[in-house]
């Protein structure tokens, strides 16, 4: 597994300032991790198109990430007509028929940490 460093804060879904922030070692998670909410494996996550609440795609899910402990705790998306990857924790999705959405705007996204690999 590939270990990529994040912070702690993003995996709990608040940001702080970076001079407060505590740094944890994630890794990808493997393809056959199932994922809650959705209960869906890594494998079928990755690759999926990600929605806003209004249906307008923002991306795709390129990577699964969380802790050993812990499990999966965020999506690394693939914004659509950018070469950006943002990190999103998993408490800002939602899945109904089949359509994983996110209730962030492509603006909001922007502003959301950049993962790095």
């Amino acid at each position: 597994m590939k270990a990529i460093l994040v912070a702690a804060s993003i995996l709990a879904g608040s940001l702080v300032s970076t001079a407060s922030a505590q740094v944890v070692t994630v890794v990808e998670l493997k393809s056959d991790v199932v994922v809650q909410p959705f209960g869906l494996t890594v494998g079928k996550l990755e690759k999926l198109a990600i929605t806003d609440a209004a249906g307008t795609r923002l991306g795709d899910i390129e990577k699964v990430v969380g802790t050993a402990e812990a499990g999966p705790s965020a999506l690394v998306i693939d914004a659509e007509n950018s070469e950006m990857k943002y990190i999103v924790p998993l408490e800002r999705f939602k899945s109904s028929n089949g359509v994983i959405t996110v209730d962030i705007s492509a603006a909001e996204l922007a502003k959301l940490p950049v993962y790095a690999n």
